[in-house]
């Protein structure tokens, strides 16, 4: 469950990278 909890957490923070890249872009 830890595991996949830090999965998912990790899968949101990518999104929100690319979403703050295209905004730079």
């Amino acid at each position: 469950m830890i595991k996949r909890k830090h999965r998912f957490h990790v899968k949101a923070t990518c999104i929100k990278k690319m979403r703050i890249i295209n905004f730079v872009l």
